[in-house]
């Protein structure tokens, strides 16, 4: 009989809840999310807007161009730029006149093989080149205003309160005796705040 109420009574000690234990266990708890959102702006394509993906703007332009002569890229026989790419446009996460931006450029030669034509505004000559003209309204500087010889340097510069597009065109001038083949160059456009 000792025995068995010995045994019951450590069953029943058992059973009971230690209160130390369940004291430092919680049914929940809590991440604390601080994210910092700086100020700054973003180059957006036209052509992406029906979409709502701006992750590519890239635009390729393409033309056959007879020696002596000179082509334009995304623009009419004139020079006068063409919007079937898209035309480029500054967003910014501020209205701030104060906060300022720079849109540079930086260029490489079109080149096919060996042979490179360099930045040159021409029309004529002895000489191969090519231009870039912005097209762009409401910047604050625009030193491509007009067709510009193609060079790594500011392209534009505004503040976040202007609304403020671009749409870059090219030029192109084959001297008489360039070598015939495909040249391929780029001019890539970044933004960064100032």
């Amino acid at each position: 009989m000792k025995k068995l109420a010995i045994a019951g009574a450590s069953v029943a000690l058992a059973a009971l809840p230690v209160v130390g234990v369940f004291a430092a266990t919680s049914g929940q708890f809590t991440d604390t999310l601080t994210v910092t959102i700086e100020s700054g702006c973003t180059l957006e394509n036209s052509t992406q807007a029906n979409t709502g993906d701006y992750s590519v703007s890239d635009r390729s332009f393409s033309k056959t161009i007879g020696a002596g002569t000179v082509g334009y890229l995304n623009a009419d026989d004139t020079g006068a730029a063409t919007s079937t790419a898209g035309t480029v446009s500054i967003e910014c996460n501020t209205s701030a006149a104060a906060d300022t931006y720079t849109v540079a450029v930086a260029v490489d030669g079109l080149t096919y093989s060996s042979t490179t034509i360099s930045g040159g505004n021409y029309d004529n000559g002895d000489t191969s080149g090519w231009a870039i003209k912005s097209n762009a309204s409401g910047a604050t500087t625009n030193p491509f205003a007009s067709y510009t010889a193609a060079s790594s340097t500011t392209f534009l510069t505004g503040d976040a309160s202007a609304t403020v597009t671009f749409n870059p065109s090219y030029k192109v001038y084959v001297a008489p005796d360039q070598a015939p083949g495909i040249y391929v160059g780029h001019a890539v456009y970044t933004i960064t705040m100032d």
